[in-house]
């Protein structure tokens, strides 16, 4: 109502159906039957005659319908046509079966009620009279199978990666933030898959998995991929699900073997280098993965999650020079690699070169995914530089992506204790008591936290479980003796504090003892440590 008076132009349209169970794909994608691309277009204003056009529409007419009627020229090297009757004729493709079970994939064409499913045995459906598409009429009429699968053949479709121009990097960055970028898979020509009816039981079992279930054994999982890879040994996706199970089972060796297995299957396969890469930074073992990631980049991966960790495993290993020659010719060819520019932002935060450091980590926070501790990084840099308030938001945002950081909730829990606003302070270091179950220094600042925030009884609480394990920190016996005090025991609290003195004496000659000779000492720098994670001084401690 509130447009009907002016020259409004209103358009709705779907990106995609879901097949909620059709042709067992739960939701959309691995597919490309009507269910999944035949979505509805409404289109209502200024310009419009009311109709329906049962005809079948290609989405790419979209965009140059609506320009044409708001009375804008086309845009220019685009396809589709300015009137649902005109333009592309509509296509739809899914490569995921190529990509995951090494099957063919589906190239689908339509014209006029026909709709061919170009596999290496065809599907031609009726749509309107058929649109669960349920009804293979490919023996019944050849005639329509030829000729649909010469207007395939004549619109050049290619797999991807094997043509075209390459994107801008804020489109690649728009779609890898909505989860449409993966890494690239090895070429594959699409007719030498094997079609994947011949594999019905294999996809429902595979396709079965993809429904999240986060009450499965791991057992039963695992029992379920080896079925699975029984049937087809070669399905790349089941195979990198069976290792990260191993994983999470405590199997690590079996997980080795099995990915090592998987090198051998697919030699030429980058993905899977890829994949040994990661496993062997996990691991640590940082020589393995610079060698797999320099095997994924040899056989053609351009993955930025393989040059992060190429990159990072030289600097590692001690190639400094070599990694930043490849890190900063990588980080030109792609300045939103943001994993990279984490990288070396860590690393010029240990030389001290806090400008460049800060340079990459703003850059690696930008992204819609950032790695874990590189807003820590900026914090530090940002708080030593007096824009505390930037620093405590950066910090915030890494405990709401990551809540499980240590590093994080450190800084965080700092910052509030040098404000002296313990109540905020509170919530990070109960965190950092349970997740630090043995370190003193967690349940001290815990406790003194409290006794900040004049809750004796709750200091106490965290503070006499923590005296019976570490009954001579004299961190924990002055706090006990501050405690006692309020208490009113004012007796037994001059005793702690004498017995907190004398420890703290006994930790001050023992590290005395250990120091090096004073020409050996280096000085202090003004700027935060290299690599700090903790962005303030420790939390006063309070004097009887």
């Amino acid at each position: 109502d509130a447009f009907a008076s002016r020259a409004a132009i209103i358009s709705l349209v779907a990106d995609h159906g879901e097949s909620l169970g059709e042709h067992h794909e739960l939701t959309h994608g691995v597919y490309a039957y009507p269910s999944t691309q035949h979505v509805p277009w409404i289109v209502w204003g200024h310009g419009v005659k009311p109709e329906v056009v049962t005809k079948p529409v290609s989405a790419v007419n979209f965009a140059p319908t609506l320009l044409a009627l708001a009375g804008l020229p086309p845009m220019p090297g685009t396809d589709g046509g300015a009137h649902p009757r005109a333009g592309a004729v509509p296509y739809a493709e899914s490569y995921q079966m190529s990509d995951r079970f090494g099957l063919a994939p589906h190239r689908v064409v339509a014209d006029g009620n026909l709709l061919l499913v170009a596999t290496p045995q065809p599907e031609l459906y009726d749509f309107v009279a058929d649109p669960g598409a349920t009804t293979n009429l490919a023996d019944q009429r050849p005639d329509e199978v030829t000729r649909l699968r010469a207007v395939l053949d004549g619109l050049g479709a290619r797999p991807p990666g094997t043509g075209g121009t390459d994107a801008d990097a804020d489109t690649l960055a728009a779609l890898e933030a909505l989860g449409y970028v993966s890494a690239p898979a090895n070429t594959v020509d699409p007719a030498t898959l094997p079609d994947p009816k011949t594999y019905a039981e294999f996809l429902r079992g595979a396709l079965a998995l993809d429904r999240p279930n986060r009450r499965a054994d791991p057992a039963e999982t695992l029992a379920k991929l080896d079925d699975l890879l029984a049937l087809k040994p070669d399905a790349f996706e089941l195979r990198r699900r069976k290792s990260t199970m191993l994983k999470r089972m405590g199997l690590k060796g079996d997980s080795d073997r099995f990915d090592l297995e998987t090198a051998a299957l697919f030699p030429s396969e980058p993905r899977v280098w890829g994949q040994l890469a990661v496993a062997a930074a996990m691991d640590a073992d940082f020589a393995a993965a610079l060698a797999h990631g320099e095997k994924a980049l040899t056989l053609g991966s351009a993955d930025d999650a393989t040059r992060e960790i190429v990159v990072d495993a030289m600097f590692r290993v001690g190639r400094e020079a070599d990694a930043l020659e490849r890190g900063s010719l990588w980080m030109s060819e792609d300045p939103r690699n943001y994993g990279l520019a984490a990288v070396m932002g860590r690393y010029w935060l240990t030389k001290r070169e806090y400008a460049k450091a800060e340079q990459f980590l703003r850059v690696a926070v930008s992204g819609p995914n950032p790695r874990l501790g590189a807003r820590v990084r900026l914090a530090a840099l940002a708080i030593a530089a007096g824009a505390r308030a930037d620093g405590i938001k950066l910090l915030l945002e890494e405990v709401r992506d990551f809540p499980g950081s240590v590093q994080a909730r450190r800084s965080l829990a700092r910052v509030y204790a040098e404000d002296g606003d313990y109540l905020s302070q509170l919530e990070h270091q109960r965190f950092l008591a349970r997740a630090q179950a043995g370190d003193p220094l967690a349940h001290l600042d815990l406790a003194q936290c409290q006794f900040n925030l004049a809750d004796y009884a709750g200091a106490r609480r965290t503070l006499d479980p923590a005296l019976a394990r570490w009954p001579d920190d004299a961190d924990l016996v002055l706090l006990h003796a501050n405690l006692l005090a309020k208490e009113g025991k004012r007796e037994e609290g001059q005793s702690a504090w004498a017995r907190a003195q004398s420890l703290n004496q006994a930790r001050v000659d023992a590290a005395r003892a250990a120091a090096p000779p004073p020409e050996a000492a280096a000085g202090t720098p003004a700027a935060p440590s290299p690599g700090a994670n903790t962005v303030a001084s420790p939390a006063p401690r309070s004097a009887p």
